[in-house]
């Protein structure tokens, strides 16, 4: 792969408050997520193409009376005038459309020991694959996290491996921001919360409830030498690699949508290396298209 197919950066999103913009992105056309490649505690931000919130839509009054008045305005030169009469009449009739904004679906929480300093930190996003890769070395180990968002499978992938032991601690919660706060905007929906931790099969299901009064949610499965609950969170440890599926509900109901993705997920036996080989048969060519047309 040559290095203008990747994006590479040798600083976490930390270095700048963690802040969304900084993260790295990665999907396949309705699911995404952004990581932001922290080494304690890494934090991937997931989002559905469907999971919008706080839009209103009314019925457009007729203003056309004002139109004689907007134009009478601007032959007077009172352009400033103009341009906010037709909106005025607009409110003055109780129009209160707004454009919907993004709704983040859940945070993926992945805390593993850092206990050194560390050194050789990268970050980096293949385009050509759709996957982003974050490493470090600190004394005793080197490590690297692996992701990207499944075109051919439609689930989220994360590989997390060391050359030695890698312990990692897995959690799904809702959205926060830089300040580890849940925006005052999301509080409602983050406030119907559901959260189920299975830790001899390896399963999370997170959900939330949307403003339209259906389900959406993530269901996770933790594959790794050893699980164990501990609260909200699986700590996974292995003498290899841990392996983490995840995939995205929308508008469906909590325990219906759980019961269905576990089984699917149950189902997936393939390593990280056969799951992005088959998106990236998926994935290259569409991104040859999108060069040739650039």
């Amino acid at each position: 792969m040559h290095t203008s197919d990747k994006l590479v950066l040798k600083y976490p999103a930390s270095w700048h408050g963690d802040m969304w913009r900084e993260a790295l992105p990665s999907g396949n056309g309705t699911v995404g997520v952004a990581v932001l490649g922290s080494i304690k505690q890494e934090t991937v931000i997931i989002n559905h193409n469907r999971l919008w919130h706080w839009g209103r839509k009314d019925e457009l009054p007729d203003v056309g009376y004002k139109l004689k008045e907007t134009r009478a305005l601007m032959d007077e030169n009172r352009f400033l005038e103009a341009s906010w009469n037709l909106t005025n009449a607009l409110r003055e009739h109780g129009y209160g459309t707004t454009l919907e904004a993004p709704m983040p679906l859940a945070d993926l929480k992945i805390t593993m020991p850092c206990e050194t300093g560390f050194k050789n930190y990268l970050r980096e996003l293949a385009v050509d694959t759709g996957e982003i890769t974050v490493a470090w070395q600190d004394e005793n180990n080197e490590y690297k996290r692996q992701v990207f968002v499944s075109r051919a499978d439609d689930i989220i992938v994360c590989r997390i491996r060391a050359i030695h032991e890698v312990k990692a601690d897995i959690e799904l919660d809702v959205h926060r921001d830089e300040r580890n706060q849940v925006p005052e905007r999301f509080r409602e929906t983050a406030g119907t919360k559901r959260y189920e931790v299975d830790s001899k099969d390896g399963f999370i299901c997170y959900g939330i409830t949307h403003e339209d009064g259906t389900d959406c949610g993530v269901v996770l499965k933790v594959i790794a030498g050893d699980i164990r609950k501990s609260g909200n969170c699986l700590k996974a440890e292995s003498g290899g690699d841990i392996l983490i599926l995840a995939k995205v509900f929308v508008q469906g109901c909590f325990n219906e949508s759980c019961a269905e993705i576990r089984k699917v997920l149950d189902a997936i036996d393939m390593d990280y290396d056969t799951l992005l080989e088959r998106h990236v048969n998926i994935h290259r060519p569409k991104n040859c298209k999108k060069k040739k047309r650039g």
